[in-house]
């Protein structure tokens, strides 16, 4: 993978240097073992520093810096969703999708999740039950159309539908809300390269 390479270079530099800070050293121990594609513990090098990083972040402490890496960095966000796999992009809300022309099951996109995976209650944010999927998908194969119920408003005394577009793809996932919200989010070079949930 291509962080690795960046990732040695970058701790080369920051052990290299006098003037180095032990801080900045943690921060840039923290964004190796977080590149790491087997998972930031996988290491037993990065155990110690990652734990660290856990607890620090549950005190409410701010995201450690690592000032030799550039264009490279981590920052933490809030998200109940995983990234879509390699390939897939995220359905956008609002739009409708099947995995072919063939399909009976239509999915409803959520976009990215944002806020959907909660609801507020007195003040405070909770996990929806159920929380919908998020819906992956890989390239447009298709177009249609299919009937899909409305909400029931109670006036009505039955069930109306709506004609609406369908989207067809060559690949579809659907991504289940996790239990955490707590990711963080790898770049390397200023593009996304992984989340890392904690």
């Amino acid at each position: 993978m291509r962080a690795w390479p960046w990732c040695v270079v970058v701790l080369g530099s920051v052990w290299g240097s006098s003037s180095a800070r032990a801080e900045d050293l943690w921060g840039c121990e923290v964004l190796l073992c977080l590149s790491n594609p087997d998972g930031p513990d996988a290491v037993s090098e990065c155990q110690p520093p990652i734990e660290r990083l856990r607890r620090h972040l549950r005190h409410g402490h701010p995201f450690p810096s690592c000032r030799s890496g550039g264009s490279s960095y981590a920052k933490p966000t809030s998200s109940y969703y995983d990234l879509c796999p390699a390939g897939m992009t995220e359905l956008p809300a609002g739009q409708f999708g099947a995995a072919s022309s063939a399909s009976r099951v239509i999915h409803a996109g959520i976009g990215d999740g944002g806020i959907l995976g909660q609801a507020r209650y007195g003040g405070i944010s909770v996990m929806r039950t159920p929380a919908p999927s998020k819906v992956c998908v890989g390239r447009k194969v298709g177009q249609g159309t299919a009937y899909l119920p409305m909400q029931d408003d109670g006036w009505w005394g039955g069930q109306r539908y709506q004609v609406r577009v369908v989207w067809y793809y060559d690949q579809l996932a659907l991504l289940p809300a996790q239990r955490s919200s707590n990711v963080i989010d790898v770049y390397i070079d200023d593009v996304r390269y992984r989340r890392v949930r904690w």
